[in-house]
C-alpha cells in the first residue's frame, strides 16, 4: 500500500524521529579532539555523525555541497536574530543590485511548524513544497525500512535544508546551528564564506558542559581555515577559548563592536549587537563574491527597517490586552527580555502579568525563573505558570510556584495548562509578558492569529 504523502503525515513521521536523550559519553568514530585545558565535555552521540553519509546517499557529495555559499552562525543568545538580520540586509542589497537573488535561511527551533525552519527569501516552505522535499529525502534514504540507521528529527530537517537549497540553487545559504558547533548537524560545510559567533552564555549545559570554556570550545568548532571568523564581545573565559580555537584552526578571529550609528530603533542593546554582527558578516560575504562590494547606507536602512523575527521582542495588541512576548529560555536571555518589558511605556494603571512555561531541564529552568523573579517581583500583579507543550508537569509547576513565593508572597499565582493560560492572564491583567520558551510563545502567537513571517 502506497505511503500517504501529506503534510500531516510528514509532520507525524518527523515527530516519530524525536531524538532519545542519552546521559552517556558518545560512542563515536569521530576523531578525538583536544580542549586547550583538557577534554571538551559532550554527552550523547555527536549529532553530526552520519550526516555526510546520509547526504551522499541523496547524491549530495562534498563537491555538490561546496556549491553552497554559506554564512554559518553559532552562539547562545541571538543567533537566530542575527541570521534573520543577515537575510534582511542581503535581501535589500539583492533588490538593488540583483545579487543575491535567492537566499536560503535555516534556523531552529521551529516557531509555528517545521516548515518555517527552512526558508527561501524569508518565506517558509509551503506545506506542499515541504511535503515534496520531505518524501524525496525519506525515500532517498529508504527510511521506511526498519533496519536502516535512522537520522533523528533535527538531523532529518538539516538534511532537508541542504537538499532544498541545492535544488533551488540559492546564492547564499544562511545557517544557524542547533546548539554547540563542533558536533552540530550543520557543521558539515568544509568551506563556508563567513562564520560568526553571537553572545555565549551557559545553556545546554548537560550536553555541552557547564562552563564558558567548554561551551565556547563547541561554538568555535564552526571556524574553518579560509573562512572569515567573527564574534561579538564575549565573557573573558569564552573569548580566551575562542581565540585559542581560532589559532588551532588557522583563522584570524575578528571582534565586532555594537555600532551606535546604526539607523532605526532597537528594542534592546542585544538587538543592536546582533545587527552589527550581521552587517559585518553581510559585507564580508558580498566582498567575497565581488571584491569591493558592500552594503550601501540605503541597504542598511532598508534591511533594518524590514527586519522581522517573530517571537522575539514581539508585541501584539488585542482588544484590552497587550501581549509582550520573547522566547527567552535561559537566565541570560530572560534577563534581557524582562528588562525590555520593564522599559516599555505602559499605562500607569495597567496590571502586569507574567506567563512562564519551560519544560526542558537543558535550559536551567529553575535559575531562569529565579532570574525573572528577582527582576519582576515588584512589577507584576499576577503569575500564570504553565507548560510549553500540551502536557503539564504538575510537580515542576509546583516547584516553580515555590520559587516565586520565596521572592514574593504578595503576588497571585495560578497554575494552568497551556490552553487555559491565556484566559487566566486576561483575567488577571492587561499587560501580559510571555516568556520561558519559544514553543510557548509560538502557541500564543497562533492563538492570536499571528504568522511566522
Amino acid at each position: 500500500m502506497m505511503e500517504e504523502r501529506t503534510f500531516s503525515r510528514a509532520m507525524q513521521l518527523l515527530k516519530s524521529r524525536q531524538s532519545l536523550r542519552s546521559s552517556k559519553p558518545p560512542s563515536s568514530t569521530l576523531p578525538v579532539k583536544r580542549f586547550p585545558s583538557g577534554s571538551p565535555i559532550f554527552q550523547g552521540t555527536p549529532h553530526i555523525q552520519g550526516m555526510k553519509k546520509w547526504l551522499g546517499s541523496l547524491g549530495h557529495t562534498d563537491e555538490r555541497l561546496r556549491r553552497l555559499k554559506v554564512i554559518h552562525v553559532a552562539g547562545t543568545k541571538g543567533k537566530g536574530s542575527t541570521c534573520a538580520y543577515i537575510d534582511s540586509l542581503l535581501g535589500s542589497y539583492g533588490r538593488r543590485t540583483g545579487f543575491p537573488l535567492k537566499r536560503g535561511l535555516y534556523t531552529s527551533p521551529s516557531l509555528m511548524n517545521y516548515n518555517d525552519m527552512i526558508r527561501i527569501n524569508f518565506q517558509p516552505l509551503s506545506e506542499a513544497y515541504f511535503t515534496k522535499a520531505f518524501f524525496e529525502v525519506w525515500d532517498g534514504l529508504r527510511l521506511d525500512e526498519e533496519d536502516k540507521e535512522p537520522p533523528r528529527k533535527l538531523q532529518l530537517l538539516a538534511i532537508m535544508s541542504f537538499h532544498v537549497f541545492l535544488q533551488e540553487g540559492v546564492d547564499v545559504a544562511i545557517y544557524e546551528t542547533h546548539h554547540g558547533g563542533e558536533f552540530d548537524v550543520t557543521n558539515i560545510i568544509d568551506d563556508p564564506v563567513v562564520t560568526a559567533i553571537t553572545t555565549i552564555g551557559l545553556d545546554h549545559k548537560e550536553e555541552l558542559g557547564g562552563t564558558y570554556e567548554s561551551i565556547a570550545w563547541h561554538k568555535g568548532g564552526i571556524f574553518k581555515k579560509g573562512a572569515c571568523a567573527l564574534s561579538v564581545d564575549q565573557h573573558p573565559r569564552a573569548a580566551g577559548i575562542l581565540d585559542a580555537r581560532a589559532r588551532e584552526l588557522g583563522v584570524t578571529l575578528g571582534y565586532v563592536e555594537a555600532l551606535q550609528e546604526l539607523p532605526g530603533k532597537f528594542q534592546d542593546d542585544a538587538q543592536r549587537i546582533n545587527a552589527s554582527l550581521a552587517l559585518r558578516a553581510s559585507d564580508v560575504f558580498l566582498n567575497h563574491h565581488t571584491p569591493g562590494s558592500h552594503l550601501s547606507p540605503e541597504d542598511v536602512e532598508d534591511g533594518l527597517r524590514n527586519f522581522r523575527w517573530p517571537g522575539r521582542f514581539h508585541i501584539v495588541e488585542e482588544d484590552s490586552t497587550t501581549w509582550y512576548m520573547d522566547g527567552a529560555h535561559n537566565p541570560m536571555s530572560v534577563e534581557i527580555a524582562a528588562k525590555w518589558f520593564l522599559r516599555l511605556n505602559k499605562p500607569q494603571s495597567a496590571k502586569n502579568v507574567l506567563v512562564f512555561g519551560l519544560d526542558s531541564d537543558r535550559h536551567d529552568p529553575y535559575n531562569t525563573l529565579e532570574t525573572l523573579a528577582t527582576l519582576l517581583r515588584e512589577h507584576v500583579e499576577g503569575i500564570v505558570l504553565t507548560s510549553d507543550t500540551g502536557h503539564s508537569d504538575n510537580k515542576r509547576l509546583a516547584t516553580y510556584s515555590e520559587i516565586w513565593k520565596s521572592h514574593s508572597r504578595d503576588v497571585k499565582i495560578k497554575i494552568a495548562d497551556r490552553e487555559q493560560a491565556m484566559g487566566c492572564a486576561r483575567e488577571m491583567g492587561t499587560q501580559v509578558f510571555v516568556t520561558g520558551s519559544l514553543f510557548l510563545v509560538a502557541f500564543v502567537l497562533q492563538k492570536l492569529n499571528q504568522s511566522c513571517t
